[in-house]
């Protein structure tokens, strides 16, 4: 099971990139550091029909959702910059600071109230973890002891500046290596509301990234165009065969 999560992984980052080429996305550095995340959440079972459901709350990963669904086999998925509710396979409209969260309680709030076996699983960026609005969220989880499950994408960049330290006092137990798709899938196991999942901005793209680590704004908006496509396709396969 890991070995063919961790070869899907691989396949959707490729893809990605390409996606983002073609239509022009400009946040494949937000993309990439979500893959190994939502690619086990969907290929390893836990989205589906009356198992679980999935809420982007980091909406610039949008690019890694979307060709997710496309593996999968889902039809007239639109390659938007952020998840637009009504899309096939999309539970909610999100952003930037996609307040995705506080929609999952609520979906997770009622799935206890039907007494529904259905898990809600949220991912968020640590850019949102500087809200009043998702930390009220995260404590209504636990006051409520929802059937949720929050995953904080910990890159260390938002748009302009690095986001602050993570401060729920003991609720914050796990952290993982969110580019360790055996270390998710466990996680995803355990009874842990809250998982933070420590990753790279532009994973698989390390050079660029290594020589940008001043420039917030170079990585967050990492744009594949006709000038660099040919190098991060180079790189990512590089890293792929590993």
């Amino acid at each position: 099971m890991i070995k063919q999560l961790q070869q899907k992984a691989n396949e959707v980052r490729r893809k990605v990139l390409e996606n983002c080429y073609k239509y022009k996305n400009s946040h494949l550095s937000s993309c990439l550091s979500a893959v190994d995340i939502i690619s086990t959440l969907y290929f390893g079972g836990f989205i589906g029909e009356g198992v679980g459901k999935f809420v982007l709350s980091k909406g610039h990963a949008n690019e890694t959702l979307s060709t997710i669904l496309e593996m999968m086999g889902m039809q007239r998925v639109r390659h938007t910059d952020h998840p637009e509710f009504g899309n096939v396979g999309i539970e909610t409209t999100t952003g930037s600071l996609g307040q995705g969260l506080g929609i999952a309680v609520g979906i997770a709030l009622a799935n206890k109230i039907n007494n529904s076996n259905e898990k809600v699983y949220v991912l968020v960026g640590d850019g949102e973890m500087m809200e009043g609005l998702t930390q009220e969220a995260i404590h209504s989880i636990y006051d409520l002891d929802l059937p949720i499950k929050v995953l904080i994408d910990k890159n260390w960049y938002a748009s302009e500046r690095q986001p602050g330290s993570l401060l729920f006092g003991t609720v914050l137990k796990t952290m993982i290596n969110g580019h360790d798709v055996e270390q998710i899938y466990d996680a995803l196991q355990t009874d842990e509301k809250v998982i933070v999942c420590d990753t790279t901005k532009c994973f698989g793209l390390h050079r660029i990234h290594d020589i940008n680590l001043i420039n917030w704004n170079m990585i967050h908006y990492l744009t594949p165009n006709d000038d660099n496509i040919e190098e991060f396709r180079k790189e990512l396969n590089d890293y792929s065969e590993r």
